[in-house]
């Protein structure tokens, strides 16, 4: 430091300081010992993520394009060797607040681009002057007056540079001059404010809200929740009342605050709450911020918005650091075993201890950690992994020699399965069991995102039963309790509780309609709305096997070993037709043949229903080893759900009217497929069988046998010897 202390000093003597084409790089620089070498190490250990270990050569790096400001930079490091706080006060106010003060718009937009575009480097020289200034009060001073002015630089932006700056910025002193910015009043006052200068732009009633939820996040980030504490002193104790506030606002509370928050903002102050959370350790200025939501958490339910939003905001924030420190999953790579050990038997004693605050942010933790696992399982249920008892193996072929290797034992299953598994305690509560299960779900739901169908066959199977010691399947064990809302194996259930109260009405009167249904044999929906056909599908599966089954004897039926009376395919039929014939006249159909879209529904419905009792086990869900069976029936219901509440989609067309389809379009085929066909099968004929199936014959003399249309095997032509082709009755040609 010795040659940058005399540069700064001979900069200080002279009028005109000195521009970064006359400063040389230092080609080596020296650190000056300012404390003894264990404080160092000391302070060193306790530094924050956020805290910048200043390098002289780095510093001129960042400012060396910003040829002016780092001859201030020079001004500065002169002003503090001579511990001038009179002088600095005189630098910051010539440089900073003078620059953008009593001048036009365009100029004060200018100056303060530049100063934004500096302030993260400026932010660094403050940070470099609390280590290596002698006079705290001095930097102090600095520091202040850097908060007030970035305060001004957010309102400036905020408002499109609307706000007056002189008298603005006399506020801002007056309300800020300690720099007490956690105060939800003053946040108020500034957001009134603001509002008022939008009010006189053109901007529009989104974009104003916007900028004002952009202000909000931003001042609660930078000063109201600050988490780049600089000082353990009394001026960055966060106010209880203020957090408590902030709370009461994202809850949607009253606060005497008419802006409402969005999503996107409750996220980030959640966020911002979160990492203050995991400062405590560091900072004990910072408890009385854990203790308010430890307090405010604990009465709340694991679903309840606040809680959730913990949830989300630390899942966000452990993936951000994954991801600092990991880069990139790798494929190759293994679940780290014992991280979901101990993450067990965390989760145990975080609730066992009953502190809800922190059993939320460990499921968060669960919930990363169950999103990687999910990332590893995904590459082993393709080739060239196999389950096998003995684990998961690998396949490996070098030359003519090929073998397995293990990609994970069954202890490493097993002990990744401690985590999701729900019969390892016999004590285990209610509330760990319902974690346990929801993580269970949020694996089955990652992996369903990454291999569709093959993840659910896995995880239902016997041996990743056997080799992690749970699976998705309901458990029907007597010993195991069931949870009071936990997803029963039917989706449709999901719809009781979907956070809409006219829907989950809906659901409930669909119910009800079905239970009348059942004791007066008329079926009776004068409601009937196309968007509540899927309520209707969910009606249907929890009551129809009571309509179309009784229980009247043990004997088993012929055919599907079931122990229910099961009525003959043509009865069933009948009275199939009978029960949904009143539903169908409230199909309405814009399209051509609404009789015949009728008889499509009617004959679907039928079809379904008769094909399901082939196995009335299917129904009735008493074997698991149709597991897939169940689930794909009621795929089809779903799809047929979806298919009638959407008439305007191609799906619906094509469902009510497949010949209106092809005259309207062609997903993701907009073009004429039939003359693109016809050009790519150039020397051949298209023709059409009596079916309307498209069928192709050359163009040549060669004529020796009759043909059948490949697709329905109908009569379609030709003589030995014609020397043509010769169709048969009802075939006819394309473009004749």
């Amino acid at each position: 430091m010795d040659e940058i202390e005399q540069r700064a000093a001979a900069a200080a003597k002279t009028d005109t300081p000195k521009t970064g084409s006359q400063i040389e790089l230092p080609v080596e620089e020296k650190k000056e010992e300012l404390v003894d070498e264990e404080e160092v190490k000391n302070a060193e250990a306790e530094a924050e993520p956020e805290d910048i270990q200043f390098q002289v050569t780095e510093m001129y790096a960042i400012l060396w394009s910003h040829e002016q400001l780092l001859s201030h930079f020079v001004d500065v490091l002169s002003v503090l060797q001579d511990h001038s706080a009179k002088d600095l006060e005189k630098v910051i106010k010539e440089l900073i607040e003078k620059s953008w003060q009593n001048i036009s718009g365009d100029k004060m937009k200018h100056n303060l681009d530049r100063l934004v575009s500096i302030s993260q480097a400026f932010e660094n020289i403050v940070q470099w002057l609390r280590k290596g200034c002698r006079d705290q009060n001095v930097f102090q001073m600095v520091n202040q007056q850097w908060d007030q002015l970035k305060l001004c630089m957010l309102c400036l932006t905020t408002t499109n540079y609307q706000i007056q700056s002189n008298k603005f910025v006399d506020i801002i002193k007056t309300r800020f001059a300690q720099c007490r910015f956690d105060n939800f009043l003053s946040l108020k006052y500034l957001v009134d404010h603001i509002e008022g200068m939008l009010g006189r732009t053109d901007l529009k009633a989104e974009g104003k809200q916007e900028m004002l939820q952009w202000f909000v996040q931003n001042y609660v980030n930078t000063f109201g929740l600050r988490t780049s504490i600089v000082a353990p002193d009394t001026r960055y104790i966060i106010d209880d009342e203020f957090a408590e506030k902030i709370v009461e606002w994202l809850l949607g509370k009253d606060t005497d605050f008419t802006l409402k928050p969005t999503m996107f903002t409750k996220m980030e102050i959640a966020t911002q709450l979160v990492t203050l959370i995991r400062r405590v350790a560091l900072h004990f200025y910072l408890y009385n911020v854990r203790n308010f939501l430890v307090n405010h958490v604990e009465g709340s339910d694991l679903n309840g918005e606040f809680a959730v939003l913990l949830i989300r905001a630390q899942e966000q924030y452990l993936h951000f650091q994954e991801i600092t420190s990991r880069k990139r999953l790798e494929t190759q790579d293994k679940p780290d075993v014992g991280r979901f050990v101990r993450l067990s038997q965390s989760l145990s004693e975080k609730i066992r201890n009953g502190v809800l605050l922190e059993v939320l942010l460990l499921v968060a933790e669960c919930k990363m950690w169950t999103y990687y696992l999910s990332h590893y399982l995904s590459w082993t249920m393709e080739f060239p992994y196999a389950y096998r008892d003995d684990g998961i193996k690998e396949m490996w072929i070098q030359g003519t020699k090929k073998g397995l290797k293990v990609y994970l034992s069954p202890q490493d299953c097993a002990s990744i399965g401690q985590l999701y598994d729900l019969s390892q305690k016999a004590q285990m509560t209610d509330k760990e069991r319902k974690i346990r299960q929801g993580l269970g779900y949020y694996l089955m739901t990652e992996l369903w995102k990454r291999k569709g169908s093959r993840a659910a066959l896995h995880l239902n199977s016997k041996r990743f039963k056997h080799l992690f010691g749970f699976a998705m399947q309901v458990e029907k064990a007597d010993n195991v309790p069931r949870i009071p809302n936990a997803p029963s194996d039917n989706a449709f259930r999901l719809l009781e509780h979907c956070q809409d109260q006219k829907l989950d009405e809906k659901y409930n009167d669909m119910q009800q309609v079905f239970a009348a249904a059942l004791q007066s044999k008329n079926f009776n929906w004068p409601w009937f709305e196309r968007r509540y056909i899927i309520h209707f599908i969910a009606g249907f599966l929890s009551t129809v096997p009571l309509f179309f089954s009784k229980p009247l004897s043990t004997k088993h039926c012929q055919g599907c070993n079931c122990r229910h009376v099961c009525i003959p395919p043509f009865d069933r039929y009948d009275m199939t037709k009978n029960f949904f014939g009143p539903i169908i006249k409230y199909l309405p159909d814009k399209l051509e043949n609404p009789e015949r879209c009728h008889d499509r529904v009617k004959y679907l419905l039928s079809q379904l229903i008769c094909l399901s009792f082939v196995l009335c086990a299917s129904f009735f869900s008493i074997a698991r080893n149709i597991f897939e069976n169940i689930q794909l029936y009621r795929l089809a219901w779903h799809f047929l759900g979806t298919v009638l509440s959407l008439p305007q989609s191609p799906f619906s067309i094509l469902f009510h009217n497949p010949k209106t389809f092809t005259n309207q379009y062609l997903v993701a085929m907009p073009e004429d497929q039939s003359a693109s066909l016809l050009q790519v099968m150039a020397g051949l004929g298209a023709w059409l069988c009596p079916n309307n199936h498209l069928y192709f014959v050359a163009n040549c003399t060669a004529t020796n046998e009759s043909a059948k249309c490949p697709t329905c095997g109908h009569d379609i032509g030709n003589k030995k010897g014609a020397g043509g082709h010769v169709a048969a009755t009802g075939n006819r040609r394309l473009g004749k």
